[in-house]
């Protein structure tokens, strides 16, 4: 389905996540299949209800003509829907009933019921399965190798149709070369590695949070899942399979709920560069407010990293932000432009890599 040159982020079922989806242009659209996380939320509102708004929200931003991987990451799998539906079944049914082209994901530690819905799923959309490696799993290739065959074997699915993440979440800096070679020994022990329908590497260099940079300043943190990506493509004489590239945009892993009673917010802009994430922040939104958004985009705007206002809609934002020609927004608004950005870029950076 797609190669090495191929981008897959994986992005939380978010309003600010589908806002930067939505606004992509059918070019960079191309070059990316998202992978949409599933968590639970602290709402009240029923299962049934969020699965189905997401699955609208899925239809809105991406549409139904090209792939997407969808993962229950998150929610209590031992929940039911309406009249006793497993949740991955529910959604799968809403998702067809929109002819979106999802494709479900499933790892070793799912349940039995998972595994019989996942089984009912793959049988009636017949678009494949994708399984999906955590850290924990690649630590004995031996029993890897064993759960892959085994769960290959229990789905009655064939590696054709089978998609593969390696998913090594949190990435520290420090961790780059460990895990390198760790991504190399799993892929090149993996049976029928070239057989498989798609092979991607993923990972965050996304703190779980930003307090180390001062407010009223800028910083920059590393994007250790790119320098990841670069670390394979630079050995890949020694590679079966060169594997795509994954990450979680500008956010951690983990779906962080802070209680923001305690917790001061800080509005602040999330910019990609090549090899690194440029911070910006404000100051206390108690006493300043959101409208030191448009000082904050001001600043980006006169630095030399900034892509211009013609680069993606994100980035347009920011220069009409900046010239106060559009409002400062909110966390959701400035989710959705600093990972519309982040899609625009990392998508060509991959697209464009010299591999030779």
């Amino acid at each position: 389905m797609f190669d090495y040159n191929h981008y897959v982020p994986i992005l939380k079922a978010k309003d600010g996540e589908f806002g930067a989806l939505l606004e992509l242009p059918e070019e960079i659209k191309s070059r990316i299949t998202p992978l949409i996380d599933i968590f639970n939320s602290e709402s009240e509102i029923p299962l049934e209800k969020r699965l189905m708004k997401i699955a609208n929200k899925i239809e809105t931003s991406w549409g139904n003509t090209r792939p997407i991987f969808i993962d229950p990451f998150g929610i209590n799998l031992k929940e039911r829907v309406l009249g006793g539906k497993h949740p991955l079944t529910f959604i799968f049914d809403l998702l067809r009933k929109l002819n979106i082209k999802a494709i479900p994901i499933t790892g070793f530690e799912r349940d039995e019921a998972y595994d019989e819905a996942i089984q009912k799923t793959v049988r009636t959309d017949n678009r494949g399965i994708c399984i999906r490696l955590l850290n924990y799993d690649m630590e004995d290739t031996d029993e890897l190798i064993d759960n892959i065959e085994s769960l290959i074997s229990d789905l009655d699915i064939s590696h054709e149709s089978a998609h593969l993440i390696l998913d090594f979440r949190e990435l520290k800096a420090d961790k780059i070369s460990v895990t390198t070679g760790t991504a190399i020994n799993v892929i090149n022990k993996i049976p029928h590695i070239n057989n498989w329908r798609t092979l991607t590497v993923a990972a965050s260099g996304f703190p779980g949070s930003i307090r180390e940079i001062d407010t009223h300043s800028s910083g920059r943190l590393p994007r250790t899942d790119y320098l990841l990506w670069k670390s394979l493509i630079s050995r890949r004489k020694e590679i079966e399979r060169l594997p795509s590239f994954g990450d979680y945009g500008i956010q951690h892993p983990d779906l962080l709920e802070l209680d923001w009673k305690v917790i001061p917010l800080v509005p602040n802009i999330r910019y990609t560069l090549p090899d690194e994430w440029l911070i910006i922040r404000g100051g206390s939104n108690k006493k300043n407010g959101w409208r030191q958004s448009h000082q904050l985009s001001k600043e980006l705007v006169n630095m030399a990293e900034y892509y211009g206002k013609t680069f993606c809609w994100g980035d347009n934002y920011i220069y009409l932000c900046s010239d106060e020609r559009v409002g400062p927004g909110n966390m959701t608004t400035w989710r959705k432009v600093g990972t519309n950005h982040h899609l625009a870029l990392v998508s060509s950076q991959i697209a464009n890599a010299d591999v030779l």
